[in-house]
């Protein structure tokens, strides 16, 4: 995922928002994990693990971001790594086969 700051002169970029509306967590899919990179640099993980009824869902999610970690003028790479992902097929739970995860439904860079 890749963005431009809109107006990098306004001032300093210090955190990024991630709101999730579910994550891809059941008695056969006990845990999952994800690590974010912004431009290469670590700013966070989170972890989920079973039972989900102790997460409220959707969950707001805030990284206070490194010190010149954005590039100004130029594309931000966002990059999402997540362990754990399934697809409902392989777990013979269903019949999709996409691979499921988080799902991520606002990103917003303050």
């Amino acid at each position: 995922m890749a963005f431009v700051p809109e107006d990098a002169s306004s001032g300093q970029y210090n955190k990024l928002t991630l709101k999730i509306a579910d994550a891809f967590i059941n008695d056969r899919n006990p845990q999952l994990s994800a690590k974010f990179y912004l431009n290469k640099t670590l700013i966070g993980s989170l972890a989920f693990n079973m039972p989900k009824s102790q997460y409220s869902f959707p969950q707001t999610v805030e990284f206070i971001l490194p010190q010149d970690v954005i590039i100004k003028g130029q594309p931000n790479i966002l990059g999402i790594h997540i362990e754990g992902a399934n697809s409902e097929k392989n777990l013979g739970i269903g019949k999709d086969t996409r691979k499921l995860g988080l799902g991520l439904v606002d990103l917003s860079l303050k």
